[in-house]
């Protein structure tokens, strides 16, 4: 019997030193120089700079899809991806070129097109063009349309039609541009100009004067626009031909303690969208930064970020008639809006001034407090849900739900978490509580509390938990370096650590690819393709799940007609969407072990190690993963890449 006992542990040991040792190398490559670097873009397209080519391998079978010898030893930080594309800006020689990373392709080399500096750019996505605003050699204006398919340039305007502060796509076919003095609507298939019309009618005034002051004014109002860092935000009305332009407004001054400093205002104008009229004679004007605006039926709803206190108002989309407050003087809020939420006949505005956050219910008719006092909070609002019980809402560090027929809150001592530490898990809403280290429930549509594990989970290594996954048997929990999971029955299942290295140069692509992988189902996330539509699908992110859960079919209406890098585009964020929504059931960590380092794969159902590579002995190994799909690429000596597959 104890013969039969010791066999038995001498067997299980060597199974579990067996399923430590599996782990899939996909394939390994011997490139013909050192790599200076390598890295998977959120596309997924897995690049490798050497110092003869820059190149795009493929993941499957490690063989070079394209090469670009032209962009040999180029440094990493000369590759940038530009916000809304799959595109990738590359910086070299005082040139910039537009690379297709899927095929390889140069959409564009500026100096070839004219262009000796790029001031702004933007992917249409609707009209499958990209669309560049820069000067030429002699400084002058320069508009361009690149077609996504070809690369060739469709039209371009050397027009100088005003500093562009900002560019929105309309529809298929129309551009909007809003510059110093103006706003133009372009169409992005010939470059014609649709419409032209003053922001206004003091910016009337300043185009329709003559001779030199005329053109010394403009060319004042172009360059201001074209240096600074004006902010303009797009507003357009859901349902009716009504679009509303809001413009920050920065200017020096002098604090009472003689320290410098800056005054904000901000403004804004209302158009129709078929002609480009404007609807106010005359902009809105409010003190403070851009902070948060909405419209409600036939109301432009303004919500300013002053410093110390804010006047917020509601506007007639017709007339710009003032309507909250009394006379129409507007509601005052301690400090900046940074948040709002409507709710039925109540818009929730959340401040903040100094270290304090408050939240205010507004009457959305008439802009009055609902109660004397705001509700004092911590942290930003991001999550907000009506229950029964009262509103549910999730800041950036704490959960409470706020009676709405009293402006008290319902919990004494609110839930401190953060997004990531929540979930929804049906009809609950699960929380991660750290002050003390506990799971709990709220009913979605009671609003009632309670708590999931029996007892406090535990933590090593003077962490704390950054990540709660709902799974079928029970919640995990994760850092960096630990891993928890307390079942359904509240029971902890088990608790594991595993020490970090001493040299934190081991866990860089780690924590860049788990960052990468984050912005995917992040609520704020810039998806790949931009082709973010609906929020049908649920998934283990109380964000996202009620905001930006799947990629919809936006442009799935672009057929044959898109180009090869759009289809591309399209296709690789659905991929990775769906891939990274997914619940993997492993995590990855970097761990020190017997004085050598580790990439670990770790069971989520066990916490035990299931496989590890060996990073090596260097202070900074050249690694990265895909945290997508768990790929794993290792330079293990100069010139060879082996990769993994966790």
């Amino acid at each position: 019997m104890k013969k039969h006992f010791i066999t038995s542990v001498a067997s299980l040991l060597l199974t579990c030193s067996a399923l430590q040792a599996q782990i899939q190398e996909v394939w390994t490559k011997e490139f013909k120089t050192a790599v200076k670097w390598q890295k998977v873009y959120a596309s997924g397209d897995y690049l490798v700079a050497t110092y003869n080519t820059l190149q795009k391998v493929n993941t499957e079978t490690g063989e070079a899809v394209w090469q670009l010898p032209q962009f040999s030893a180029i440094e990493q930080s000369s590759i940038e991806e530009m916000e809304g594309s799959s595109l990738l800006s590359i910086s070299k020689d005082n040139n910039i070129f537009i690379l297709d990373p899927f095929s390889g392709q140069i959409k564009l080399n500026a100096k070839e097109a004219g262009i000796s500096k790029i001031l702004k750019t933007k992917t249409l996505l609707k009209s499958d063009k990209l669309f560049i605003a820069g000067k030429d050699a002699e400084n002058k204006q320069s508009l361009i349309m690149v077609d996504n398919s070809s690369g060739n340039i469709v039209w371009r305007i050397d027009d100088d039609l005003g500093g562009i502060i900002s560019i929105q796509e309309v529809s298929e076919t129309e551009l909007l541009l809003v510059t110093a003095l103006n706003n133009i609507k372009i169409n992005t298939t010939n470059g014609e100009i649709i419409w032209k019309n003053a922001l206004s009618a003091e910016s009337e005034r300043v185009s329709n004067m003559g001779g030199g002051l005329g053109a010394v004014v403009n060319n004042l109002a172009n360059a201001a626009a074209e240096q600074s860092d004006l902010l303009v935000k797009y507003y357009e009305h859901p349902t009716q031909d009504i679009f509303v332009i809001g413009i920050e407004n920065k200017e020096d001054k002098t604090n009472p303690d003689g320290t410098p400093g800056f005054r904000y205002t901000n403004s804004y104008s209302a158009f129709k969208n078929s002609d480009g009229s404007r609807l106010w004679e005359k902009p809105i004007e409010m003190r403070g930064q851009i902070g948060s605006c909405t419209f409600y039926k036939n109301n432009f709803v303004v919500l300013p970020k002053d410093e110390l206190k804010s006047k917020v108002n509601m506007f007639d989309l017709s007339t710009a008639e003032k309507k909250w407050g009394k006379k129409g003087r507007g509601t005052n809020v301690n400090g900046g809006v940074t948040s709002h939420f409507l709710s039925n006949d109540k818009i929730v505005v959340v401040t903040k001034k100094g270290n304090n956050d408050f939240m205010y219910v507004l009457d959305v008719k008439t802009g009055l407090p609902m109660y004397k006092k705001p509700v004092k909070i911590n942290g930003n609002v991001v999550y907000t849900k009506e229950t029964s019980n009262g509103l549910l809402f999730m800041t950036s560090s704490q959960v409470n739900i706020l009676n709405l027929k009293t402006g008290k809150l319902l919990l004494n001592t609110s839930m401190h978490t953060s997004p990531e530490l929540t979930a929804v898990d049906e009809n609950n809403f699960i929380v991660f509580d750290k002050m003390y280290s506990l799971v709990k429930s709220i009913d979605l549509k009671l609003g009632n509390v309670k708590e999931l594990s029996n007892t406090a989970v535990p933590i090593d290594g003077k962490e704390s938990y950054t990540k709660l996954e709902v799974r079928e048997n029970g919640y995990l929990l994760t850092s960096e370096q630990n891993v928890a999971l307390v079942g359904k029955d509240g029971v902890l299942a088990f608790s594991k650590y595993y020490p970090a290295p001493k040299n934190s140069g081991f866990k860089q692509a780690l924590l860049y690819s788990q960052a990468a992988r984050a912005a995917y189902i992040g609520a704020q996330a810039h998806y790949v393709a931009g082709a973010m539509s609906s929020a049908a699908n649920k998934s283990n992110d109380a964000t996202s799940s009620e905001i930006l859960n799947t990629i919809g079919d936006a442009y799935s209406d672009l057929g044959t007609q898109a180009s090869d890098f759009t289809k591309a585009s399209i296709k690789s964020a659905r991929e990775r969407f769906k891939a990274s929504a997914q619940s993997k059931d492993f995590v990855i960590m970097v761990s020190a072990e017997k004085g050598n380092n580790f990439l670990l794969k770790v069971s989520k159902e066990t916490g035990e190690i299931l496989a590890k590579i060996d990073l090596g002995s260097e202070k900074k190994p050249n690694y990265t993963i895909d945290e997508v799909t768990g790929q794993v690429f290792l330079e293990t000596k100069k010139g060879d890449i082996i990769s993994y597959k966790f």
